[in-house]
C-alpha cells in the first residue's frame, strides 16, 4: 500500500512462535492514515496475534513492527501507548470500575505516575462516550453492563486515548445486527474525519466488504492476499481462504453482498 514511512503502520517480515509453534510467518504490510484495514481470516489464522504483535504486547521472534517510523518493540512504551489504541475482545474486570472511570483510564499515557485525570481528561472521557451513544451508562458499573454494551465502553476508552491507531480485535463479536454497523460505521468516520488508521481484526466477510478499504486474508499465519478491498475480496480469493463456494452479489446503489453457493440444509 502507498505511504509514508511516517505517517502508517509498517509491519515488516515478522514473525512470532507460541513455544515452538511458528503462528505468524514472515507477514508484511502498511496501514496508512486514513485506512480502515481488516485483518480476515478462520479461527486460529493469526488475527489477534499479529494484533498483540503490533500493539507491543507480544515480542517477536525476528520482523519489526514500526509506527510514524517508530520501532514498537525498542522504544518507551508511552510513547507508542498515545499512539496506539489496543481495543481487545473482552475485558477481565478485577474492580467493579464505575464506565466513566473505566474509559478515562485511556487518558492513562498522558498522565505523571501518581497523577490523577483532570477535568479536562473526564470531558473528553464523557465526549467519546457521547461518540459512542453510551453517556447513559456513564455512571454504571461495568460489573453489570451487557458485552455489547462493554465493548462500546471500551472503543470509547480508545477515542478518550485520542490515539492516532486503532487495534480492534473483533469488535463487533457481541453486537447487535445495528450496533455492528453503528460501530463500523463510527470507526471508519473516524478514520477518515480525523486522518487516523485502523487495523480491525474480523470473523465476518461481509462487514469486511462493506467498511474496509484494504484486506490483509491470514491463513495459518501467513499473508494469503492483501490489498485494496475490491480487488481482494474477489470469490477465487474468499474460496481459498474458506475452502467453501461463494458468490459476490451486487445488491444495488453499488454495494455487495458475500453468499454461500451451496443451499441451507432443510429442517
Amino acid at each position: 500500500m502507498p505511504g509514508d514511512n511516517n505517517g502508517c503502520i509498517e509491519v515488516s517480515n515478522l514473525r512470532f512462535s507460541y513455544a515452538q509453534d511458528c503462528v505468524i510467518k514472515g507477514c508484511s504490510f502498511r496501514v496508512s492514515r486514513g485506512v480502515l484495514c481488516c485483518l480476515l481470516g478462520r479461527n486460529g489464522s493469526g488475527k489477534s496475534t499479529l494484533l498483540r504483535l503490533i500493539n507491543g504486547t507480544l515480542q517477536p521472534d525476528s520482523g519489526q513492527v514500526t509506527v510514524d517510523g517508530i520501532d514498537v518493540h525498542s522504544t518507551q512504551r508511552a510513547i507508542t501507548g498515545r499512539k496506539l489504541g489496543f481495543v481487545p475482545q473482552k475485558h477481565n474486570h478485577v474492580f467493579p470500575y464505575r464506565v466513566l472511570d473505566m474509559v478515562v483510564m485511556g487518558r492513562t499515557p498522558y498522565l505523571d505516575i501518581f497523577s490523577r485525570p483532570s477535568r479536562e481528561d473526564y470531558l473528553i472521557a464523557d465526549k467519546a462516550l457521547d461518540v459512542m451513544g453510551i453517556p447513559h451508562l456513564r455512571e454504571r458499573s461495568c460489573a453489570e453492563i451487557s458485552g455489547g454494551e462493554e465493548q462500546l465502553v471500551l472503543i470509547a476508552r480508545a477515542i478518550t486515548q485520542e490515539a492516532t491507531y486503532f487495534l480492534l480485535d473483533e469488535p463487533t463479536s457481541h453486537l447487535d445486527f445495528a450496533n455492528q454497523h453503528m460501530i463500523l460505521t463510527t470507526i471508519r468516520r473516524l478514520v477518515k474525519e480525523q486522518k487516523c488508521a485502523a487495523v480491525v481484526a474480523m470473523h465476518d466477510p461481509n462487514l469486511s466488504l462493506r467498511f474496509a478499504d484494504h484486506i490483509v486474508m491470514l491463513d495459518n499465519g501467513t499473508i494469503m492476499h492483501e490489498g485494496p478491498t475490491d480487488e481482494v475480496m474477489t470469490e477465487d480469493n474468499l474460496e481459498q481462504l474458506y475452502d467453501i463456494k461463494v458468490k459476490v452479489a451486487d445488491v444495488g446503489g453499488g454495494g455487495k453482498c458475500i453468499l454461500p453457493r451451496s443451499a441451507a440444509p432443510s429442517l
